[in-house]
């Protein structure tokens, strides 16, 4: 919230010290949401200053999972309209950064973990196929949310679609950077999750046939993850 960090430095020093922040969040694998006077203008005014649109880029280009309006959507004039044009240049940035090609995987995806697993590793493959490899999207399956978790922080090239049965579980994974949360029923076998990525894909206009995608998953079902599986639909 920036404009709690402002009351305890000076305004000068605050685009610095959210750089910091974001950076350091992002090397630890936590969420970090950016607040505070993001589209303040359209409290009283139907589109943003240029500048505004740029502060919101900005947080996204440096690594933000989301961004948050308050008095603009609480006591604005404008609430639909500010949701929409933060939503806009949101989808403006995240396109251009997916269709940079000269984009490499990120410092954050290097992380010296004290411990690995199975699923750190599965995540991690993940991730670097989406820069190797020309894939749509990356699907995972998750009950509680750590697979997802775990590939957006390895901030793949393309968007992270993750599957799960429990309502307050997509609710969180809405706010992770890049995952596109979905409820369904999870498969029983490798074959109906094989069957559910591309009728779930093509039905939401996600992919279409054709496209290539990972899959990241517990193979058996049972198990934690453990498994990356690339996919045509």
């Amino acid at each position: 919230a920036r404009g709690d960090l402002g009351v305890e430095v000076g305004s000068e020093k605050v685009p610095l010290i959210q750089k910091r922040i974001i950076r350091e969040v992002n090397e630890r694998g936590k969420l970090v949401i950016t607040a505070t006077q993001m589209l303040d203008s359209m409290i009283r005014n139907p589109r943003p200053t240029r500048a505004e649109a740029a502060d919101v880029a900005n947080a996204v280009l440096d690594g933000t999972d989301a961004l948050m309006l308050s008095g603009e959507t609480a006591a604005g004039k404008y609430p639909t309209q500010a949701v929409r044009m933060m939503d806009a240049i949101i989808r403006e940035v995240e396109t251009s950064m997916i269709a940079d090609q000269s984009r490499v995987m990120p410092e954050v995806a290097m992380l010296d973990r004290d411990r690995w697993g199975f699923a750190d590793a599965a995540a991690r493959a993940g991730a670097m196929m989406s820069y190797a490899l020309p894939l749509e999207a990356i699907v995972t399956f998750t009950r509680d949310g750590r697979s997802a978790r775990l590939l957006a922080e390895y901030r793949p090239r393309t968007k992270i679609i993750a599957i799960t049965s429990r309502p307050e579980v997509a609710n969180q994974l809405a706010l992770e950077w890049g995952v596109v949360p979905r409820l369904e029923i999870p498969p029983d076998t490798l074959e109906e999750a094989l069957r559910l990525c591309t009728a779930l894909l093509v039905r939401e206009k996600l992919c279409k046939h054709g496209d290539s995608i990972a899959i990241v998953m517990g193979w058996p079902t049972s198990v934690g993850t453990n498994t990356v599986k690339l996919h045509t639909l």
